[in-house]
């Protein structure tokens, strides 16, 4: 499996005595996953059982053993490909474990089967687009490049350029591709990049305009700003420099005779195309107005001012859901910047260490208002980096870079009329043509034009939702700022060096407050078992602890499974009780959450036990199970708070005389179904966990 079957050995199973039939074959690999990675990666290129043969169960067994030998080897993931319409091969495969990760145009080039894809009327709605970074004037090499792939690969409906197309000084080759005498092999287009045009197609430019200008044959200038109908594709697009964009003040009046073919020079002038964009009605969000950045990273009042306006945001995002599904889609935007924190959530390494600071937060709004398919940008350049002070390898200013984010969906997730386009952004930033580096300088993508999706009787397969989705990273709650003392919010944990237990039986042990990076829930902490995360929401996620309770095997676990799950919030916070943390968005989530839990543990004939985790207890034995818990805090030398305490308890954000603000530092809150119950453990030590885990 990890070498090829040579000549020798085939003639040699040929000659058998016994002269056995062969009725099936398997064909695998095992090799690293990307170049540098760590991760084995197995591989089933084929799969072939003799027709007379099948419905034996030879290819599972075949498959199985193959998967056998692939992870004994250190496959830590196994991967394949087949046909759409190979009903056989796809139930085989899931019966194995495989889920369907995603969908491959044009993979198969062996008749209708291998092209087709569902819910899609014809092949011929799927185009082919290229889209190729920075040629910064390598002109020649462009056009011979771009030609071997369109050979090899075409024909392609359209390029895009992300970036400079021509370079700082005018040349031959220039010269020869504006004349049509350097002859591109398909229409490509280009918008405004980091630098001005040079004065030979400036020449050729109108003041005035919205359409793409045909400088020759193949070239088109898209503009400076603005969105365009290119093939059927919407296509969005901002240029000039960002360096400078976010601190831009926003204008009551737009420059005379801004249009799309302005020039953008200045930061004034890149600040006007991007609020030309924002309102544009195709852009328009509703009534929600994205927060504006911090002046001051380092304050805590405005950060928590920040989360406050982002959570407001969110919520006036849900209202304008019914807007929101009555715009057309954004194919493709193109940018000339990073937007801020898209790095954030993603597991795909990063090109620079340094490349969470390339973003900018107006280009943030952007991409948030556009919601495209596709957003393609470039990486700083060596001027740029040197004015906003960057610190970028010298390979990446020289080449480029590439980088491939996992999809990401934007709110709101949900309430949009069908038929609608799952609100998936893509994002790539493509590195300069033909670089000394090697860095993938294109993309090429099958794509059927989104409002061809939603054309017809589309079926559902082809808006379906990727596997490796994550949320929105660009709303994320900022990080808390760096401190010599106690980090903002903190989860407890064990100190490494803490003292002995002193020997009061309810005295609390010595803890540390731990950050981000050492607590085991936080998803910005590397090591977070991210394996065991179901689902993630705009405040909080739902995750599998590592064990059971009951364990799964256990009879008496009413849920398949087990159903023991934890919800927790996603900023990191000691307590969603504490009134500097309270959100009525993460409330709101959390309380969603809940509920889809107890229509789940429903329908085993189970109800929730709630605190922080969620534990499945058949129905019939919750009497009585109220008692049992008051009667093991008692026990324990404590007592339950009364029911008026507990409900002003769970709703911080309405102050009450009935709690102080010292006892949500130290607590245990359960919900027994509906019924609430809460210990102010002041310091008090109680072993929860092993009592719950006594009970159910």
């Amino acid at each position: 499996m990890a070498r090829p079957i040579t000549l020798e050995e085939v003639e040699a199973y040929a000659d058998l005595p016994d002269k056995r039939e062969l009725v099936g074959v398997v064909v695998s690999k095992i090799d690293r996953h990307m170049r540098g990675s760590r991760l084995w990666r197995g591989y089933i290129a084929m799969l072939s059982v003799d027709p007379k043969w099948r419905g034996l169960g030879i290819g599972t067994r075949l498959v199985q053993a193959s998967m056998d030998r692939m992870m004994q080897s250190g496959a830590a993931e196994i991967v394949l490909e087949t046909e759409v319409d190979n009903r056989d091969a796809l139930r085989l495969y899931e019966r194995l474990g495989f889920i369907r990760e995603k969908r491959l145009f044009r993979f198969y080039l062996n008749g209708p089967r291998g092209a087709t894809r569902e819910g899609v009327a014809s092949n011929e709605a799927i185009l082919v687009v290229l889209v190729v970074g920075p040629p910064d004037g390598n002109l020649r090499e462009l056009v011979a490049k771009t030609s071997a792939i369109a050979a090899k690969h075409g024909p392609f409906a359209a390029t895009f350029i992300v970036g400079d197309l021509f370079a700082s000084t005018w040349s031959d080759e220039a010269q020869a591709l504006l004349d049509g005498a350097l002859t591109l092999p398909m229409k490509t287009y280009f918008y405004y990049g980091t630098r001005p045009l040079p004065a030979q197609v400036a020449a050729k430019i109108p003041g005035q305009g919205n359409e793409p200008i045909a400088l020759n044959d193949q070239l088109y200038y898209m503009g400076s700003n603005g969105i365009l109908e290119i093939d059927g594709f919407r296509v969005a697009f901002l240029g000039g420099s960002c360096t400078d964009l976010d601190l831009a003040p926003r204008l009551e009046r737009m420059p005379p005779g801004f249009n799309s073919y302005t020039t953008l020079d200045t930061p004034e002038d890149v600040a006007a195309g991007l609020q030309t964009l924002l309102e544009n009605p195709a852009l328009v969000l509703g009534k929600a107005v994205p927060p504006l950045p911090l002046n001051n990273a380092g304050s805590l009042q405005e950060a928590r001012a920040l989360s406050a306006a982002q959570n407001s945001y969110t919520e006036q995002l849900a209202h304008d859901a019914t807007a929101l599904g009555e715009r057309r889609a954004i194919d493709f935007l193109f940018c000339n910047a990073w937007p801020r924190n898209v790095e954030r959530l993603a597991s795909t390494p990063l090109p620079d260490p340094n490349a969470p600071a390339w973003g900018t937060e107006a280009v943030t709004h952007l991409a948030e208002a556009a919601r495209p398919r596709y957003f393609f940008a470039r990486a700083p350049s060596e001027q740029e980096a040197r004015a906003r002070a960057l610190t970028i390898a010298p390979s990446v200013l020289a080449c480029g870079a590439f980088w491939e984010r996992e999809p990401y969906e934007n709110p709101p997730f949900a309430a949009i009329t069908p038929p609608f386009l799952p609100p998936v952004t893509r994002f790539l930033s493509l590195a300069k043509v033909a670089n000394a580096e090697k860095a993938q300088w294109f993309m090429a993508l099958c794509i059927v034009p989104a409002d061809t999706l939603l054309k017809g009787d589309t079926a559902s397969a082809a808006l379906q939702r990727p596997a490796n989705l994550t949320q929105s990273p660009l709303l994320a709650p900022a990080a808390p700022p760096k401190q010599s003392a106690e980090p903002l919010h903190a989860r407890w944990d064990a100190a490494p060096n803490a003292t002995k237990r002193r020997k009061h039986k309810h005295s609390r042990e010595p803890v540390a407050p731990v950050g981000p990076e050492r607590c085991w829930f936080c998803l910005s902490n590397p090591n977070v078992e991210k394996h065991l995360i179901v689902c993630i929401g705009n405040e909080s996620y739902i995750a599998l602890p590592k064990g059971q309770v009951p364990i799964a095997s256990d009879a008496s676990s009413p849920v398949p499974g087990g159903g023991h799950a934890l919800v927790i919030p996603i900023a990191h916070m000691p307590s969603i009780y504490a009134p500097d943390t309270a959100s009525a968005a993460l409330y709101n989530e959390i309380d969603a959450f809940k509920l889809a839990l107890r229509k789940c543990y429903a329908a085993y004939e189970a109800v929730p036990v709630f605190w922080t985790v969620a534990v499945p207890v058949r129905r019939d034995r919750m009497d009585g199970i109220e008692s049992y818990f008051r009667g093991a805090a008692q026990d324990q030398g404590l007592a339950y708070e009364d029911a008026e305490v507990a409900e002003a308890f769970a709703t911080p954000m309405q102050p009450s005389e009935l709690v102080r603000a010292t006892d949500r530092d130290d607590f245990c809150m359960m919900e027994l179904d509906h019924v609430r119950l809460l210990i102010l453990l002041r310091g008090e030590r109680f072993n929860l966990q092993a009592r719950a885990m006594e009970s159910v």
